[in-house]
């Protein structure tokens, strides 16, 4: 005598299935999610995602003719995000293997600031968009969004390239500089 009848196994079988593709599903829309949260995880240190750009615009000022790359997808597979050269967010994206795209970061902060702030951290200028954030004042530089053809902030280059800069400037003071 069998436990299940080969009927109750294909369909216990398409159940599982089912509930795999489900599970898939979720992990995708929450990494999403994570992506468009203000911050990544727990860096300190980011690119904005296409919504916060939206939420702080009026209070970043604009870098006219120079573009700088967002951590959002873009359209295409092979492309993310960016602000382009007029300041506003070019949905499209670029192809993410390109080394000429601006960098200019977020960084979260511990402690409030005033919003429109010009502080000096890590030997650079910021602008406070939020109590707890700021974003550069000019690009850092210009950089490869990932090597690899994809648009995953996650996995990219900058992100890894953003916490380098960040600990590569720790140990420096600044007159205007706050703790953290």
């Amino acid at each position: 005598m069998t436990a299940f009848t080969n009927k109750e196994k294909e369909y216990i079988i398409k159940m599982i299935k089912e509930a795999r593709e489900e599970l898939d599903r979720l992990e995708k829309q929450m990494k999403e999610k994570e992506e468009e949260e203000v911050g990544f995880g727990e860096d300190e240190i980011f690119l904005l995602s296409a919504k916060e750009y939206e939420k702080y615009k009026d209070k970043i000022p604009p870098i006219y003719g120079s573009w700088w790359w967002l951590r959002s997808r873009g359209v295409y597979s092979d492309c993310a995000a960016f602000i382009n050269t007029g300041g506003g967010i070019d949905y499209n994206g670029d192809i993410v293997y390109k080394n000429y795209g601006g960098v200019r970061p977020a960084l979260k902060l511990k402690g409030e600031y005033a919003v429109g702030e010009r502080i000096v951290l890590y030997s650079f200028p910021w602008i406070v968009i939020d109590k707890n954030l700021a974003i550069a004042e000019v690009p850092i530089g210009f950089t490869v969004f990932n090597v690899g053809e994809s648009n995953r902030y996650c996995d990219s280059y900058i992100r890894a390239d953003l916490k380098r800069w960040l600990e590569n400037r720790s140990e420096v003071l600044n007159v205007n500089r706050k703790e953290f």
